[in-house]
C-alpha cells in the first residue's frame, strides 16, 4: 500500500473521530508504517497508525489517545483511588511511570496546600 493511500486510510478514520488539528504526519517506508498525531476537541493528544504488509493488505490499525495533562492528572487520581499501581496507571495512560510519579507529587502538593 502506497503511503498516500495510507494517508487517506488514516484521514478517513480521523474524520470519524472528531479531530480538530493535525498536529503531524510521519510515513516510516521501512516499517511500512503511517502515522498521524492530531488534537481532538477536547484537546487531548492522539495517534492513529496503519501498519501493512505484504502486498499492501492493511495489517494492524491502532489508535491511542493521549489525555491533556489535566485530563491525565483526574484520571491518575481515580486509578490511584481505586488502588491501581504508578506502573499500571502508567500502563492504562500510555505514558512513563515517571510521569505518574511526577503527577502523583504534584497532587500532592496541590492537596497540603488547599486542604
Amino acid at each position: 500500500m502506497s503511503s498516500k493511500i495510507l494517508k487517506m486510510v488514516l484521514e478517513e478514520i480521523i474524520n470519524n473521530i472528531n479531530c480538530e488539528k493535525i498536529i503531524s504526519t510521519r510515513y516510516n517506508k521501512a516499517l511500512n508504517k503511517h502515522t498521524i498525531k492530531y488534537m481532538d476537541v477536547n484537546d487531548d493528544i492522539c495517534v492513529v497508525t496503519v501498519e501493512t504488509q505484504g502486498l499492501g493488505n492493511m495489517n494492524n490499525v491502532t489508535s491511542v489517545k493521549k489525555l491533556s495533562i489535566t485530563n491525565r492528572r483526574i484520571a491518575i487520581e481515580k486509578l490511584m483511588n481505586k488502588g491501581l499501581t504508578q506502573t499500571e496507571i502508567a500502563n492504562k495512560l500510555n505514558v512513563s511511570q515517571k510521569t505518574v510519579s511526577n503527577d502523583i507529587k504534584l497532587l500532592n502538593k496541590i492537596k497540603d496546600k488547599w486542604w
